[in-house]
């Protein structure tokens, strides 16, 4: 049976006919009295109890934890995965020869950027590796921008400009997602290189949001593929280097017996589909749209998992405006490896 704890105004009460109760004739509803002022003191201290124990009740507790959830997970399975810094490129123009020392700083907009590399410029443009000096998305800058340096260099043009998308910026992990990966260790504790062990080491490095673990290369190997939907937006595909990254984590922890890893990343696999008579059409409907199936094929796209036509029709039912509409979708099978990805809409 649950415990109910009482409220100020129940703990109130409760004192004043106790009060009443062992001395007669005391009345400690009279404002102002000296047993009304007893009897509000002691109930204002008994309820302080109540909601610390309260307050206990959640914090002791993983899965309901707010101010302890980062002491139980540093105990069962490390500190948060770190926040992270963009990268990307900038291209600098100037008189040939002039030097750009590693660490020159940039700023696009309010955002403060810093060369990775010395260089020198040149009248047809030097590309320059650049991150961002601030961990966070808001390093992901879009290709086609300008940075502009921080303080002059004779020779080169105040201008650099931004060839490509950057990419890399995420926020330290989320409360629920480091919440998730607590349980999932209580939970599901070490096999000695069970399936689920090799997920749970994926999961261990910065970056990686979901991961799985399957036999697809033969008896003995184990194959783990992995996305990291904030650091590699759309999809969340990993580049060559973080699968590698992955690679160098895992290996040292699995056991000597499994004969070869492999770390790669999902094989892409398009979802498209057509909407007729969409009401209201608007952008923001299907941007709406749009995100919706993103976020359906982010909680059940998997490598080898088929994507239902009724997933899809659930979620496009779900964005948020839309009206009616006339869906022509398949079921999009998915072979060992891939992973359905939203493909394109098709609009009539």
């Amino acid at each position: 049976m649950p415990l109910n704890l009482p409220v100020l105004p129940d703990i109130r009460r409760q004192v004043r006919d106790d009060i009443a109760a062992h001395f007669p004739g005391a009345d400690a509803t009279v404002p102002n009295s000296n047993m009304r002022v007893l009897a509000d003191a002691n109930s204002g201290l008994a309820d302080g109890a109540y909601r610390y124990l309260e307050t206990l009740a959640r914090e002791m507790l993983p899965d309901t934890a707010v101010f302890w959830l980062d002491r139980h997970g540093r105990i069962w399975i490390g500190p948060k995965q770190a926040a992270t810094f963009a990268e990307g490129e900038i291209v600098i123009t100037g008189t040939a020869g002039t030097p750009v020392d590693a660490g020159t700083e940039l700023n696009v907009g309010n955002i403060r950027i810093e060369t990775l590399a010395a260089a020198t410029a040149s009248p047809g443009g030097t590309t320059i590796a650049a991150r961002c000096t601030e961990p966070g998305p808001q390093g992901n800058l879009m290709a086609g921008g300008t940075a502009t340096f921080l303080s002059a260099i004779p020779g080169v043009n105040a201008l650099a400009a931004i060839p490509a998308d950057w990419a890399g910026g995420a926020d330290t992990e989320g409360t629920e997602s480091y919440r998730d990966r607590l349980l999932e260790r209580i939970r599901k504790p070490p096999q000695g290189g069970a399936v689920r062990d090799y997920i749970a080491w994926a999961r261990e490095v910065t970056g990686v949001t979901r991961a799985w673990a399957a036999q697809e290369m033969g008896e003995g190997t184990v194959t783990v593929r992995f996305v990291m939907d904030d650091l590699r937006p759309p999809n969340g595909i990993p580049t060559t280097d973080d699968c590698d990254l992955v690679f160098a984590h895992i290996d040292p922890l699995r056991p000597v017996a499994a004969k070869r890893l492999f770390v790669l990343a999902p094989v892409e696999k398009p979802v498209d589909f057509t909407i007729a008579n969409l009401t209201p059409d608007t952008s923001a409907i299907r941007s709406a749209i749009a995100a919706s199936v993103r976020q359906m094929l982010r909680r059940r796209a998997a490598p080898g998992v088929t994507i239902s036509r009724s997933w899809i029709a659930e979620a496009v039912s779900a964005a948020a405006g839309e009206d009616s509409h006339d869906l022509t979708a398949s079921n999009v099978t998915c072979l060992p490896g891939e992973m359905g990805v939203l493909g394109t809409i098709t609009y009539v």
